[in-house]
């Protein structure tokens, strides 16, 4: 009984926090008041935007863009090709389709966000903040 209580309390302390980034706990309508999880609100709203283009194999579009302080898009870009324009263009689309985004919390809207998103089928969730 102490090793499953043991393990009770490991799970609180440590896997607790995890649970903040759970598809189902943040929305991809409401942006969060909490700076730490404004990149899963990002991912999560990006992701109900993209629709990857069928049989481009494990292609991989890397997309950069600015958010300003009030959750307007700004210079969104390509950064890493994947080689088909069909699938690039499926990237940027679901970025331009997902903005405007809500205003960024305290302590991260102090200037603009640079943001960095991968896509591919296996990297739907990644969303990279800051340079």
């Amino acid at each position: 009984m102490n090793k499953l209580r043991f393990l009770f309390i490991l799970s609180a302390f440590f896997l607790a926090p995890l649970a903040a980034f759970a598809d189902n706990t943040v929305s991809s309508t409401t942006p969060p008041t909490d700076p730490k999880l404004y990149g899963a609100y990002l991912a999560k709203r990006i992701k109900r935007h993209w629709f990857p283009v069928q049989n481009a194999g494990d292609l991989t579009t890397v997309i950069k863009f600015t958010i300003q302080p009030d959750g307007t898009l700004k210079d969104l870009s390509v950064a890493r090709s994947s080689g088909n324009h069909v699938v690039d263009a499926a990237a940027r689309r679901a970025v331009e389709s997902s903005a405007p985004f809500g205003p960024l919390p305290a302590g991260l809207d102090s200037k603009p966000l640079r943001v960095t998103k991968v896509f591919n089928l296996t990297q739907v969730n990644n969303v990279q903040l800051g340079d």
